[in-house]
Formats: C-alpha cells, structure tokens, sequence
C-alpha cells in the first residue's frame, strides 16, 4: 500500500510540475515573507490544537490519544479542502471507524456536533459582515436576520 500511495503521489506530482514554470515557483519561494509565513503556520497549529480539542471533548471514552485525533484532523482538514461541497467531512467519521474503530454512530454524533457549534460561532460573525458591508447592507442585512433568526425564534416556541 504504501509503494503504491507513493508511486501515485510521484505521478502526481509529475504531471503538476509540468504545468508550472519551476522558475515563477523558484522565485516565489525567494520572496516570500517569512514573518507572515511563520504567522500562517502558527495560526494554522493553533486551529489543529482547537480542532483537536473540540473533537476530544466531544469523544468522551474513547482512547485516542491527542496526537491520533490531530491526525484524523489534519486528515478530515486536507478532504474537506481537496473535494467538493464539504464531502471531506465525512472522512473525519471514516478514518476513526477505520483506524480507531469507534462506532460511527459516535463519530457521527462528533462531526453534528462540531458542524452546529461552528455554525453558532460563525452566526455572529455573519451578523458583523452583514451590518459592515457597504452595499445594500440595510436591505440585505433585513432579509438575512429574518432567514437566519426566524428559524431560531420559531424553534423555541
């Protein structure tokens, strides 16, 4: 398995490097800022930790050890960016079944409840842009309060 894994990334990466000028990407190595760059990967370990420590908290009784679980993070971080409409999450529920085998029954509850708690930490940050953008921003910011708090007031009642 791995000669193979390793012989499809050797392709890959053939086919890419074909397509790029090995001098632009030289040269943009180069330059880079290494002040943002070290930023980058500082905030990038810090979201890992947080993930990491959101989906242990969510996971009581399993024993998986924190190093395991940032692994099927990075694993579910690097689908989520590579396919299409978010499908990449459910790799997160596959690679503890498979690797760890916990119940997807478990993981599943897990990943909802990771999904709605992003949700609700993103909800305020949707009110913010709406009320600071600068086109349309009274009419557009009606309509969408209306869509996305009155489903929330109707839930309570």
């Amino acid at each position: 398995r791995f000669v193979l894994s390793l012989a499809i990334s050797g392709i890959l990466l053939v086919f890419l490097f074909r397509y790029i000028d090995t001098g632009a990407l030289k040269d943009l190595f180069l330059h880079l800022y290494i002040p943002a760059l070290l930023v980058y990967l500082a905030l990038l370990v810090c979201g890992i930790i947080f993930r990491t420590w959101r989906y242990k908290l969510m996971l009581p009784g399993v024993s998986i050890g924190f190093f395991g679980l940032a692994g099927v993070t990075m694993i579910r971080n690097l689908f989520v960016d590579f396919l299409p409409a978010r499908i990449g999450e459910l790799s997160f529920i596959w690679v503890l079944n498979k690797r760890y085998k916990v119940a997807v029954e478990l993981g599943g509850s897990a990943f909802i409840g990771a999904f709605v708690f992003d949700l609700i930490a993103l909800f305020p940050l949707l009110v913010v842009a709406i009320g600071l953008s600068p086109l349309h921003a009274q009419e557009t910011g009606k309509w969408l309060m209306v869509l996305f708090t009155g489903p929330l007031f109707s839930w309570g009642s």
